[in-house]
């Protein structure tokens, strides 16, 4: 039987178990990819864009709002429709004010 991506697998006796990356880190930006988003035809997310963008002007760069509120939205998918918008926004604005 083929090993499913939920199943896990024992440790090999005498293996090393895999590092867990150290959560204590009190580092404060947000790891942003330098790329070139595609644009943005949701308007949830363009709304939650322009708001949070002119909300943390100084503090945060637009790319990097932009990326935070796309992840926030892909997080979201799960969501019903009609708490999208509100939800996007609240949890990219959380995300942002924890990290300044």
């Amino acid at each position: 039987m083929p090993p499913t991506p939920y199943r896990h697998r024992a440790i090999p006796r005498g293996a090393a178990p895999r590092r867990v990356p150290d959560t204590t880190s009190t580092e404060t930006t947000i790891p942003v990819q330098a790329s070139v988003h595609p644009p943005v035809t949701d308007p949830t997310v363009r709304g939650a864009v322009d708001r949070l963008t002119a909300e943390f002007a100084g503090r945060f760069s637009p790319d990097l709002v932009d990326h935070v509120v796309r992840g926030s939205r892909r997080d979201l998918d799960v969501v019903s429709a009609a708490a999208l918008p509100e939800m996007v926004e609240r949890l990219a604005r959380q995300r942002l004010i924890e990290h300044l």
